[in-house]
């Protein structure tokens, strides 16, 4: 997964309904670290590998792409199903 496009699939993740903390929970971190990754504070400079791949899996259980989009623009796709 890109790193740019984490704050985009957490907001992608909080539109199906999920809160910070149940992301955070899910991929093994705090609120508050999701808090900083989704506003630029912090946590995008280097993602530990625990927080990519518990993000990417995740995401695809709520149909949430990780994925650039076709053109390139960096935004994922839009959840499917």
């Amino acid at each position: 997964m890109d790193i740019n496009l984490i704050p985009s699939v957490l907001s992608s993740l909080q539109d199906d309904g999920l809160t910070q903390s149940e992301i955070g929970e899910a991929i093994g971190c705090s609120q508050s670290t999701i808090s900083d990754m989704m506003t630029g504070k912090s946590g995008l400079t280097r993602p530990s590998y625990k927080i990519i791949s518990g993000l990417e899996a995740l995401a695809k259980q709520h149909g949430v792409s990780t994925e650039l989009a076709p053109e390139g623009r960096g935004l994922p796709h839009q959840p499917v199903g």
